[in-house]
């Protein structure tokens, strides 16, 4: 087993039926390491949400409202959370990401 360095880049190879696939993922240093959750927060969010929803979405935290998330389908649910959370991140010190407990 390799082991895996944070500032690095992982290699590997993806094999289908009809395709192979070589690719990388990069990986952050140490104290960014949480960005690698988008990696498939942000597709499953993009992808279930219309533009419409994520606009309201965005701008309600824009507007420091309150917002409470339900959801039976609970990897929709954390995935959401997780992209809304690294999205503020860089307002780690600011009201906004103190009101959403985001850290």
């Amino acid at each position: 087993m390799k082991n895996i360095e944070f500032s690095t880049s992982l290699d590997f190879k993806l094999k289908g039926n009809f395709i192979e696939l070589n690719t990388a993922l990069d990986i952050p240093e140490k104290s960014k390491a949480y960005l690698m959750e988008s990696d498939w927060a942000y597709p499953t969010v993009f992808d279930y949400f219309p533009l419409k929803d994520l606009l309201w979405l965005f701008s309600a935290m824009m507007l420091e409202r309150k917002l409470v998330f339900f959801s039976k389908n609970l990897y929709l649910l954390t995935a959401s959370l997780y992209a809304i959370q690294l999205r503020f991140s860089k307002y780690s010190n600011s009201n906004l990401a103190q009101q959403f407990h985001l850290f």
